[in-house]
């Protein structure tokens, strides 16, 4: 199990250095998802990008993760990056209606979650 943590950790660093357009300082809250084979790629690629509406978020960033060697979480086919200006921010997003709401509506279709929030060092 440690070993799964540090290649996570290894993982979120490299992906985290390779979003351009997210500050290095802040808040992040890192999300790795595995769908259903069913769920529409556009639905959750929609409802993930409307996290942006809300007023505590800076940055969201989606992606597929694509498949390799390296990659020890073989079932999680996606990626989610949210940035905070602080840990208060991530508080407010996790309690916003349209977070509860896509949410609730993404449960059902998502057979794993992994999720780690760490502060950027300075």
């Amino acid at each position: 199990m440690k070993f799964s943590k540090v290649i996570t950790i290894g993982f979120l660093i490299v992906f985290l250095n390779s979003c351009t357009n997210t500050s290095k300082a802040g808040y992040y809250h890192v999300l790795l998802l595995e769908y259903a084979a069913n769920t529409p790629q556009t639905e959750i690629t929609n409802d993930v990008l409307g996290f942006k509406k809300i007023p505590d978020v800076i940055d969201v960033v989606i992606g597929k993760i694509k498949p390799n060697k390296r990659n020890p979480f073989s079932n999680f086919n996606y990626s989610v990056v949210l940035t905070f200006k602080n840990k208060k921010g991530l508080e407010n997003y996790l309690k916003h209606p349209y977070h509860v709401k896509i949410y609730n509506k993404h449960k059902p279709y998502i057979k794993a979650i992994y999720t780690a929030d760490f502060d950027a060092l300075k």
